[in-house]
């Protein structure tokens, strides 16, 4: 029988990648969104930023019995990122309510959450709501894998650099000076793909990763490892 998986946030962009991917290695997947968008499989409506919308999807999945294998949680807040009741809600309040709504249906399986290096370092184009929701994610992953782990359910936190797709695309081809800086401060020397990404989530969401938990993984290319001092030093030639 086919593991049930659900994208949440599926309906574009990377979310959208990642419930291909499902579908492709057989998986029933289901994408819940506010809307279906690109997406062309079974979908769930729901509103992240309402509670009582949640509360309703508890109640559907919980009188379907519906028992999901692989949950990731792909989400993003497009109306107001600068509003920190909005983002801490849609970013936070909405996986714990879905978590903790999910999981007694469970019988093992993973949760993955797609977090940011904005959760710990300053991206200074985000605003603040958004940087303490990506640290908050990262720990709530830390905390359901030791409060959940006797489930033999996992969770892992997925911290994407940056990623080339569809969306900025153009910005990159367009602003070489920006891409040429990004790919020499990147110990890979090259950006990231939205592929990447999805293999990545495809690892965490399969029984090849069922000894890892609570973990906090980047792709970013080694990005992250260089210290400022180090990273000054060489890009100015000092250490040559």
């Amino acid at each position: 029988m086919s593991n049930l998986s659900l994208v949440i946030g599926g309906s574009k962009g990377i979310g959208l990648e990642i419930a291909r991917l499902f579908v492709k290695r057989g998986d029933d997947t289901y994408v819940l969104s506010r809307n279906k968008g690109a997406w062309e499989g079974k979908h769930i409506e729901a509103d992240l930023s309402n509670e009582e919308s949640l509360n309703q999807v508890i109640r559907f999945i919980q009188e379907k019995q519906i028992q999901f294998k692989y949950i990731v949680f792909s989400q993003k807040n497009r109306s107001n990122p600068s509003d920190l009741d909005c983002e801490l809600m849609i970013q936070l309040k909405s996986v714990k309510i879905l978590v903790e709504g999910i999981i007694p249906l469970m019988k093992g399986g993973s949760f993955v959450f797609i977090g940011s290096p904005a959760g710990r370092f300053i991206v200074k184009e985000q605003p603040l709501a958004y940087h303490i929701s990506k640290a908050a994610l990262e720990q709530l992953a830390k905390y359901y894998a030791v409060n959940f782990g006797k489930l033999g359910v996992t969770f892992n936190c997925i911290m994407p650099g940056t990623i080339l797709k569809e969306s900025n695309k153009e910005f990159y081809q367009t602003n070489e000076e920006v891409t040429n800086l990004l790919k020499q401060i990147t110990p890979l020397q090259i950006l990231g793909e939205t592929s990447d990404v999805v293999n990545a989530v495809d690892f965490f969401s399969s029984e090849k990763s069922r000894y890892i938990t609570g973990q906090s993984i980047y792709i970013d290319g080694g990005r992250f490892l260089e210290g400022q001092e180090s990273l000054a030093r060489r890009l100015t030639s000092l250490n040559q």
